[in-house]
């Protein structure tokens, strides 16, 4: 005889998501915001040349360097 189902609402069903955030999310996002309105005032150079690549550049289809077709 199969078992009776719980009404616990507290308790997820086994294929049953939920999705939460720590407290500090939503003010860390809105630092993130905030700092990336601003032009990321005061990123190194490195972190500059790199959050350009990453955003302005195509670099999706590059090959990573460790693919076999590069090597030799």
């Amino acid at each position: 005889m199969p078992r009776k189902k719980k009404d616990d609402v507290d308790q997820p069903g086994l294929l049953d998501a939920r999705v939460s955030t720590a407290p500090c999310v939503p003010g860390i996002r809105d630092k993130v915001k905030a700092w990336r309105e601003g032009c990321y005032k005061g990123v190194t150079v490195t972190t500059r040349i790199l959050l350009n690549h990453w955003f302005y550049t195509d670099h999706r289809h590059e090959p990573a360097a460790f693919t076999p077709a590069l090597l030799p």
